[in-house]
């Protein structure tokens, strides 16, 4: 442990603040572009150009790429590249927030805002951990890479375009999962399947896929009274807040859940299956209260796909299931779908089982729909073994390697893999509301990273 860049990273703490409240405030979630560099919008183009500011103001190497991602490098110290693998754009603010999303505010030691843990807290301790490094003179054998996308939480286009037009690293990490490293994510399938029909009811929920929905909305034609009737024991059987108004003889419906990332639906409460669950008691017309029953038959309240005939287990860990977004309207609906797979199942398997469920039901599945596969990592690997040391080193936390659903860059790049910075105990807070980073844990995050860098840039 280098004893000079611990000290560097401690005399900085407020600058290392600043700039990440700075980087909160850019409001990346993904949008409609609005110039030829700016794909996914003007809130994730401002949050590169401050990046490729921060790098430049501190003499290192910056390059823009189109928008899509940029990277700021160390002065070269040799033919290898070791990449560090953030991303600057964040999942939809959402409901349920007690400050400003994007203001981020500081209160009792903590940063709030979107982005604080996933994944603008990790850019930023990347970024000092590589500034201490050049300041503090570390002599080094390999050059260092921060490579930051724009489109990780939607398409990974940006790491697509990356990799197109860039040096591939010969060994990368991405802080964008936990400690001690993640050797091993499962598969995703991101499912969006579509029915074209005539309805009397309404429903809205979700903007992204990937967390387990909050809040789900429904309007039916019924007075409020009758459906409170008709739902108020089970709605409390299983748990789920719910509210009722009426709206000139209909009745909107709102159920509340609680939000997480779906790669982990477990943790939270799915607001839109409480939600199809609370329809299938209502007289609704023939053509919706089939396709209703049939949604909860397939979902039900679970997370693990067990009634679909989907419930898979392996060395990886066992499949998850998140129904995260539906739009409902009188011509019919979108429901877009998560899983995380183990390795022991294929995209066919999954296809072919939803597939035969849903069959002569009118619901079809949609040309967005994508499969990306897993990642594992040996423990014994170079990269692998190095990044455990570094951790090691400063805890003294000698737990094995994570196995997770999460998806990260580290899946589109040779030799890579995910380290940091949710440490073992800590609130998972990303893609949740009152998303924070400890201040204190921010700045040990700095110092860590530096010495895995370090490490991985040192031929020994």
């Amino acid at each position: 442990m280098n004893q000079e860049i611990n000290n560097w990273i401690d005399d900085h703490r407020q600058v290392i603040v600043d700039s990440l409240c700075t980087l909160m405030r850019f409001n990346s979630v993904k949008s409609a572009p609005e110039a030829a560099d700016m794909p996914f919008g003007k809130g994730a183009a401002e949050a590169l150009q401050y990046m490729m500011s921060l790098g430049e103001q501190h003499g290192f190497i910056s390059k823009n790429l189109d928008g899509y991602a940029g990277f700021i490098e160390s002065q070269p110290y040799g033919d290898e590249l070791v990449g560090i693998l953030t991303h600057l754009d964040v999942v939809p603010a959402g409901d349920g927030w007690n400050t400003d999303p994007f203001g981020s505010e500081i209160l009792s030691g903590r940063i709030y805002g979107r982005g604080a843990m996933d994944d603008k807290g990790p850019t930023i301790a990347s970024f000092f951990a590589m500034l201490a490094l050049k300041e503090c003179g570390i002599p080094l054998d390999r050059r260092l890479r921060l490579i930051m996308g724009c489109d990780e939480e939607s398409n990974l286009t940006c790491i697509d375009h990356y990799r197109k037009t860039e040096e591939i690293p010969t060994m990368s990490f991405s802080p964008d999962a936990d400690y001690p490293l993640v050797n091993s994510e499962k598969h995703i399938f991101h499912a969006y399947y579509e029915c074209r029909m005539k309805s009397d009811i309404t429903i809205e929920c979700g903007e992204r896929v990937n967390i387990v929905p909050l809040i789900a909305a429904a309007v039916v034609p019924f007075p409020a009274d009758k459906v409170d009737a008709l739902v108020s024991g089970a709605m409390k059987e299983i748990g789920f807040e719910y509210a009722l108004l009426d709206e000139a003889g209909k009745t909107k419906i709102e159920v509340y859940g609680k939000a997480c990332h779906s790669s982990q639906p477990e943790r939270g409460k799915n607001a839109l299956q409480a939600l199809i669950y609370l329809l299938t008691f209502l007289p609704l017309k023939e053509s919706d209260s089939k396709l209703i029953h049939l949604l909860y038959d397939m979902f039900k309240l679970e997370y693990n796909g067990a009634s679909l005939g989907l419930e898979r287990e392996d060395e990886s860990g066992c499949l998850t299931l998140n129904v995260g977004v539906m739009h409902w309207n009188c011509d019919g609906f979108e429901m877009q779908i998560d899983i995380r797979a183990p390795f022991c199942t294929t995209r066919d398997e999954i296809e072919g089982i939803i597939n035969k469920r849903i069959e002569g039901s009118g619901i079809v599945c949609g040309s967005r729909t994508k499969f990306v596969d897993g990642l594992f990592v040996p423990e014994d690997s170079e990269l692998a073994s190095k990044l455990l040391k570094a951790y090691r080193d400063f805890t003294g936390d000698y737990r094995p390697p994570v196995k997770m659903g999460g998806g990260t860059y580290a899946r589109k790049l040779p030799n890579a893999i995910a380290f940091g910075i949710q440490f073992p105990g800590k609130e998972s807070v990303a893609h949740m509301p009152n998303e924070y980073i400890d201040i204190d844990d921010l700045i040990l995050n700095t110092k860590i990273l530096a010495h895995a860098m370090m490490t991985l840039a040192t031929n020994e």
